[in-house]
């Protein structure tokens, strides 16, 4: 009996991973985006001082971490920064989105 794997069909020489890569950086994306609408939309006085902040940093960190790539968490503050440059969030500050970038 033959217990070795079948060989490939399909060449690897030139994997085409472009649609894998896209989702990535867009799944980066929106979880920047849904860290900038969590900190606008859970603005109640809690007396915790820096609960915002650990909150968009376990966010980021979580979607470095799936990733894998050394350049996700960059990607996902873009993704805060893009959506920070949106009116209508609450924040009046229009420089805020350089701080998240």
């Amino acid at each position: 009996m033959n217990t070795n794997l079948l060989p490939k069909t399909l060449s690897r020489a030139f994997p085409n991973d472009r649609a894998a890569k896209a989702a990535e950086i867009i799944f980066l994306l929106a979880v920047g985006m849904v860290a900038v609408a969590l900190h606008s939309k859970l603005r109640f006085p809690m007396h915790l001082p820096g609960k915002q902040g650990l909150l968009f940093v376990t966010l980021i960190l979580s979607a470095r971490g799936l990733s894998g790539r050394p350049y996700a968490a960059s990607i996902s503050c873009l993704g805060s920064a893009g959506l920070l440059l949106m009116p209508g969030l609450g924040f009046h500050d229009p420089f805020m989105a350089v701080s998240y970038i």
